[in-house]
C-alpha cells in the first residue's frame, strides 16, 4: 500500500509541475544529523514546516522515501512512521511553524551493509495544488562508523548508572533591572496577555534558585519520602534518564512538589488555601485550591515571574544572557540547524540542536551567575498569572490576583530561538502538561522574621 501511494504521490507531483507554488512562503526542510550513517551513527529525521502568513484548511501532507528511482519505494521496519503519514491532513495556520518528526532517533544497526541514493521527498497539497516548496534530502549508509555533524546526538546510554545531579542553589542578590524587551529585538511579537513593554521592577529579597531545572532523580528522591507525591509524570521518550528534567508536570504539581519539600527539609511551607496562610496545600487539597503564596515563608515555591526573568538575565539586558551577536530577524524562527548561532547553541538545547528531546541538565555552559538551562531545555512554570505588564516601576511584583494562565518562561527543545529569549513569556491552564515545560524551585535567602 506504501508503495503504490507514493507512487501515486510522483504522478500527482510530475502533473502539477509546470503550475507555480501558489504560496511560496511555505517552506519545508528536512532535519538530519548528517547525510551518512554507519554502524552507531545517530539517524533521526525531523521535517520543519514554516509558514509565513497563509491559511489551508484540510491541506495535505506527504512524506515519502525511495532509494533513488521512482518505482522502488519501500517501508523498512527501522522507519517509524505515524498511521498514514504520507496522506495525514493537516491544518497549516497562518503565521505559524511546526516541526514533525518523521523518523525517531535511533543508533543505526551494525548490520545494515552499505548503500548511497536514499532519499526522503516531501511537500504539502492544496486542493491538488502544490502550496509548499518540494522538499528533497539524500542519505545513505556505510559498513563502516562515521562521523556526526551537527547537530550531534547523545550516545547510546550506558550500561552503568549516572550519578544523579545534585539539588544544588545560589543566592540571587536583591536588585533593580528593565524587564521586558525592546520594540526593536527580532521577533518581540508577544500577544496582549503575554506583553512584553520594557518597565523598572525592584527585587528587595535575596533568593536562592536552583542551579538546574528539577530531574526525575529529584522526584524520585522526593517520593521515596514523601509518598503521596504522584508518579513522575515525564514522557521518558523525551526525558530518558534520572538526569533529565522531569516534565509533563502540571503547575499545581509543582506547587505539591515545593510543599512536600519543603515539609520533609522542617521548612514553613509557602502554599495555603487560604489568604490566613493556615491551610497548606498537601496531598488532599492540591488539585482543587484555591492557592496563595506566604512569600516570607523559608520553604520551597516557585520564582515570581519576576525573579526568574531576573536570574535569567543574571545582569545582562541582550536577548540572551549570553550576547548572540549573529541573532536576528532572519534566524530567529527558524529550527534548522543554525551553525551561525553559536552562542546561543552553547547556552541553549532548543529544537535547532536537540534533535526532538530533552537532554541531561547542565549540558551546556551555565548563565553568569551560574544557572543552566534557563534559555533551553525545558520551559519553567512560574507563581504568576499571565496580564498585562505595569506601566510603571514596580517592587516585588507577583502578578494579577486572578486569571486564566500561568506563567511559564524559558525556550525548550522543541522551541526556536525567539522562545529561547530571556524576556519571551508562554502561558497554559493549571491543567496543561507539555513533555517541553518543567519547573525549578526559590526560597528566601534567609529565614523569616515573624
Amino acid at each position: 500500500m506504501f508503495k503504490n501511494i507514493a507512487i501515486t504521490i510522483v504522478a500527482i507531483l510530475s502533473a502539477i509541475s509546470w503550475m507555480p507554488i501558489i504560496a511560496e512562503d511555505i517552506h519545508l526542510e528536512f532535519l538530519m544529523p548528517g547525510n551518512m550513517f554507519g554502524p552507531g551513527s545517530l539517524f533521526s529525521v525531523d521535517l520543519s514546516v514554516e509558514n509565513a502568513g497563509n491559511e489551508f484548511t484540510d491541506a495535505q501532507l506527504f512524506v515519502a522515501l525511495t532509494l533513488g528511482t521512482e518505482d522502488f519505494w519501500f517501508y523498512p521496519s527501522w522507519v517509524q512512521f505515524p498511521p498514514d503519514l504520507d496522506w495525514e491532513d493537516v491544518f497549516v495556520p497562518g503565521y505559524a511553524s511546526d516541526q514533525w518528526v518523521i523518523c525517531p532517533e535511533f543508533i543505526w544497526p551494525h548490520d545494515a551493509g552499505a548503500f548511497d541514493g536514499a532519499m526522503f521527498l516531501s511537500a504539502i497539497l492544496y486542493d491538488d495544488v502544490l502550496i509548499s516548496n518540494l522538499a528533497e534530502t539524500e542519505f545513505g549508509w556505510s559498513e563502516s562508523p562515521q562521523p556526526t555533524s551537527t547537530p550531534t546526538g547523545p550516545t547510546p546510554t550506558p550500561t552503568n548508572t549516572p550519578t544523579p545531579v545534585p539539588m544544588e542553589f545560589v543566592a540571587i542578590p536583591a536588585g533593580t533591572y528593565i524587564r521586558g524587551s525592546p520594540e526593536n529585538e527580532p521577533c518581540r511579537e508577544p500577544l496582549w496577555f503575554l506583553d512584553e513593554s520594557r518597565h523598572e521592577v525592584t527585587l528587595t529579597r535575596w533568593f536562592y534558585i536552583m542551579t538546574t531545572e528539577v530531574t526525575r532523580q529529584m522526584w524520585a528522591d522526593l517520593k521515596s519520602d514523601q509518598p503521596g507525591l504522584p508518579p513522575d509524570p515525564s514522557d521518558t521518550n523525551i526525558s530518558s534518564s534520572i538526569n533529565h528534567p522531569v516534565q509533563r508536570v502540571k503547575w499545581y504539581e509543582a506547587v505539591l512538589f515545593a510543599n512536600l519539600m519543603s515539609l520533609r527539609d522542617g521548612l514553613t511551607p509557602c502554599y495555603y488555601t487560604n489568604a490566613a496562610f493556615t491551610v497548606p496545600i498537601d496531598v488532599t487539597n492540591y488539585k482543587t485550591g484555591p492557592y496563595f503564596c506566604y512569600f516570607n515563608a523559608d520553604g520551597y515555591r516557585l520564582p515570581t515571574e519576576a525573579e526568574w526573568e531576573y536570574a535569567a538575565r543574571a545582569g545582562t539586558t541582550g536577548p540572551f544572557s549570553s550576547d548572540e551577536p549573529n541573532y536576528s530577524s532572519n534566524n530567529c524562527n527558524t529550527c534548522s540547524p543554525n551553525p551561525h548561532l553559536i552562542v546561543l547553541n552553547s547556552v541553549a538545547w532548543w529544537c535547532a540542536n536537540s534533535i526532538r528531546k530533552a537532554r541531561p541538565v547542565a549540558g551546556k555552559l551555565p548563565n553568569p551567575w551560574g544557572l543552566y538551562d534557563m534559555h533551553g531545555n525545558v520551559s519553567e512554570w512560574c507563581w504568576d498569572w499571565s496580564g498585562e505588564y505595569p506601566s510603571v516601576s514596580v517592587t516585588d511584583p507577583s502578578g494579577p490576583l486572578t486569571g486564566t494562565y500561568r506563567i511559564f518562561r524559558g525556550g525548550a527543545w522543541d522551541k526556536r530561538a525567539r522562545s529561547c529569549r530571556s524576556a519571551d513569556r508562554s502561558g497554559g491552564t493549571l491543567e496543561a502538561a507539555l513533555n517541553s515545560l518543567g519547573f525549578r524551585l526559590v526560597r528566601l535567602a534567609s529565614s523569616p522574621t515573624h
